[in-house]
């Protein structure tokens, strides 16, 4: 499968976003949907992100506003992968944080140390 995703991503099928710009997004309104599982957000989840399980995502795409970009995250990126996909074969534009949620709060905490040691 990693090898399906590296390949969709490198012809373009995938579009990715890297979790410094995350923040940005959410600031100016971007919407950003977690596909996690609702016991998974409660250990932690990017401020500003709703949640739509993966599972549940195709009978609540009607929630989803098809004239702006729907960035996607989940904890590694798989889960996220597979939402850009059904959003795609819906007529939306998406994106997916690469490498998820963990990605996300391992590189916050990294740069949160940088500025402290400074």
């Amino acid at each position: 499968m990693a090898g399906y995703v590296a390949s969709n991503i490198v012809d373009g099928e995938v579009n990715i976003v890297h979790y410094q710009e995350i923040d940005k997004i959410v600031e100016q309104g971007g919407l950003l949907v977690d596909v996690r599982e609702p016991a998974e957000r409660e250990i932690g989840f990017i401020p500003g992100s709703m949640n739509i399980p993966l599972g549940e995502l195709r009978d609540r795409l009607e929630e989803l506003p098809k004239d702006q970009i729907i960035y996607i995250t989940c904890q590694a990126g798989l889960r996220g992968y597979l939402a850009t996909r059904i959003l795609a074969h819906n007529g939306y534009e998406s994106s997916n944080l690469s490498g998820g949620y963990k990605t996300y709060q391992a590189g916050k905490r990294v740069w949160k140390e940088s500025v402290i040691q400074s």
